[in-house]
């Protein structure tokens, strides 16, 4: 309606309308966006830091663990080590595809503030033009 009131024919108001025609006037983001960013990472480790393993045997047993017991303690603590890592390896794993899901809705995002940018100057340059607003 705007572009048949500023138009200076039919010619022109066509003129006008493929400036301002790029699809939607102004995109949405898409809600799929929204979504996908509450389904982010957010993740806690739930193996917990195991207690600190037993020291080493004296005497004949130095360089070694005492009593099976330690021994066993020893291995426990070794093994709930390595389930940590493999979870901290996981939760770090799933961040980094985080990070670049969010790398790429920025490009998108910095790509859609560029085309509403030049939409917005395509149509103040056109106002400005016919007089409709100061320069």
């Amino acid at each position: 309606m705007l572009l048949t009131r500023i138009a200076e024919g039919h010619a022109d108001e066509l003129r006008l309308k493929e400036i301002f025609t790029t699809g939607a006037a102004v995109a949405n983001v898409a809600a799929a966006n929204s979504a996908a960013a509450a389904a982010a990472t957010a993740t806690t480790i739930a193996a917990a830091i195991p207690a600190a393993a037993p020291a080493g045997g004296t005497g004949a047993a130095a360089g070694a663990w005492d009593t099976a017991a330690n021994r066993d303690a020893a291995i426990t603590t070794i093994n709930d080590l390595r389930a940590y890592a493999v979870e901290q390896k996981a939760d770090f794993d799933a961040a980094v595809a985080d990070i670049d899901d969010i790398r790429t809705k920025y490009g998108a995002a910095v790509t859609l503030a560029n085309e509403t940018k030049a939409q917005l100057n395509a149509l103040l340059a056109e106002l400005r033009n016919r007089k409709i607003i100061a320069p």
